[in-house]
């Protein structure tokens, strides 16, 4: 799955990091998806700017995963699909 962030007046202006936090209960609970825009206020005052678990209801993360990209870059979500037919967030890149 690939994710480029549109401009719009609520997305990263600039550079951006994205944080997957490890879903503590599979498959649903703990773990947030947060996004940062790296140049922003809120950004340097809470690490994220946005986030979410509404992902929780299709997806686990066995791990924290993170990335730090470049404005407009183009950022690929990789799943797996595991035996009992979970689907996982393996990789970031």
């Amino acid at each position: 799955m690939k994710h480029r962030p549109l401009p719009c007046p609520d997305s990263p202006k600039g550079p951006y990091e994205i944080v997957l936090q490890r879903s503590l209960e599979h498959p649903r609970s703990g773990g947030a998806l947060l996004v940062g825009d790296s140049d922003s206020r809120g950004y340097k005052n809470w690490g994220y700017n946005w986030g979410t678990t509404y992902h929780l209801r299709f997806v686990r993360v066995p791990r924290e995963l993170s990335i730090r990209k470049k404005a407009g870059e183009t950022t690929i979500v990789v799943l797996e699909r595991r035996a009992d037919g979970a689907v996982e967030v393996t990789d970031l890149r």
